[in-house]
């Protein structure tokens, strides 16, 4: 019974009154249910674990990339939709919830009312065939394009008049970036964030950490743009400054780089445009890299959940008037991916036992009374005084 809590209910169970016969016809049911939801091959190929779902073909379109049907695919909203200076803009069609990034007047002039670093959600599928951590990222335009003109590597016009400028291909201060609790020194999520995925930001390093030059750097002579995009260890603490926390090692290191460039961490679309406007990105050999780094692999049977940290950041500092998205509103998301089998109880994995009662009646309230009687009153077993169990007997008067 995959991610749900009713495949036992409506006669499911039989109600019996011998003691030993309800809990064992309730398991029975449940059992019967499993056996009958899973093929007989896939559990001998999984360990009995939940047949994966199949890997993803990314086109730079995520919502026709990812299906949110499946309960393994996951939108995480902009929790801060809601909230902020353009928070009375109503939903474009077709989408769940407001932009939220501010825009200068100039461009609400020209009709460019919405930005490219506006993200209406993220999307997060975890391939447990295929071991490969997919990110999507949906934008209300072109990812990236900061002015909303409709192409994302041209600087209009009435973002130069505010001061402003588009770089192409992510370059200079752009970012886009999601960071990652993955682990910790017990191997489980500690609040620190571990990884950052994307494009670097040009910039100062915040004080509270130091790097050396990223691999980029020497090839671009110090010029920060989508050529940079990567998987690094996130520098510092905190969430501020994200964009500029990615750090990567000096010197030769166990984890990173996670295998050759391209191989392992994937741009699936590097170069957003109007026909595919999002960005998608893979890591592969997830748990290869997890536990490179000493932190707990995820479960690839679909029986344990998994929590991380998640903070995402998109936005630049030279598109003046343009502001910048992150999600959550400026704190961590705790996320967790889901237990995928579910008992009748609605507990992970269970035997469908733990909310049944004396009578097999799911989340029934018949208890064994102090005689051992199912539902009993407590009076078959008293003597004349009384007593359960008592010796008092009434005598020939």
């Amino acid at each position: 019974f995959f991610r749900s809590s009713g495949w036992c209910d409506g006669g499911g169970f039989v109600r019996s009154t011998p003691r030993s016969t309800p809990m064992l016809a309730a398991v029975a049911a449940c059992v019967a249910v499993v056996a009958a939801a899973a093929a007989v091959a896939v559990r001998a190929q999984f360990g009995g674990a939940v047949p994966p779902s199949p890997p993803l073909v990314l086109t730079g379109n995520v919502p026709a990339d990812f299906d949110f049907n499946n309960p393994e695919h996951y939108k995480l909203l902009d929790a801060d939709a809601t909230g902020g200076a353009v928070s009375n803009r109503p939903p474009p069609p077709g989408s769940e919830v407001p932009p939220d990034v501010g825009v200068p007047d100039e461009l609400l002039d020209a009709g460019f009312t919405v930005s490219g670093w506006d993200i209406e959600y993220v999307a997060l599928y975890y391939d447990r065939g295929g071991d490969i951590m997919n990110f999507g990222f949906h934008c209300y335009v072109i990812c990236g394009d900061a002015d909303g003109d409709g192409d994302a590597s041209r600087t209009s016009m009435e973002l130069v008049a505010a001061g402003g400028v588009d770089q192409p291909d992510f370059a200079q201060t752009e970012t886009f970036l999601i960071a990652m609790d993955v682990g910790g020194p017990l191997g489980f999520v500690d609040g620190i964030f571990d990884f950052i995925l994307g494009y670097p930001s040009a910039g100062p390093v915040p004080n509270d950490f130091t790097t050396e030059p990223l691999p980029c750097d020497a090839v671009n002579g110090g010029v920060r743009d989508r050529s940079c995009f990567g998987l690094y260890y996130y520098g510092g603490f905190g969430s501020d400054q994200a964009q500029l926390r990615f750090r990567w090692p000096t010197l030769p290191d166990p984890v990173l780089p996670h295998g050759l460039p391209g191989e392992l961490v994937i741009d699936a679309n590097p170069n957003p445009t109007a026909a595919a406007p999002d960005l998608e990105w893979q890591v592969r050999e997830w748990n290869t890299l997890l536990t490179k780094a000493n932190f707990i692999p995820f479960d690839r049977s679909g029986f344990v959940p998994y929590l991380v940290n998640l903070y995402v950041f998109a936005g630049s500092f030279e598109d003046d008037g343009v502001g910048e998205d992150v999600l959550p509103s400026s704190i961590t998301q705790d996320f967790t991916f889901e237990c995928l089998v579910r008992d009748c109880c609605d507990v992970c994995a269970g035997d469908g036992t733990s909310c049944v009662d004396c009578e097999g009646t799911l989340y029934g309230t018949c208890e064994y009374d102090e005689c051992d009687v199912c539902c009993g009153d407590g009076t078959s077993c008293q003597d004349c005084a009384g007593t359960p169990f008592g010796t008092c007997q009434y005598d020939a008067c």
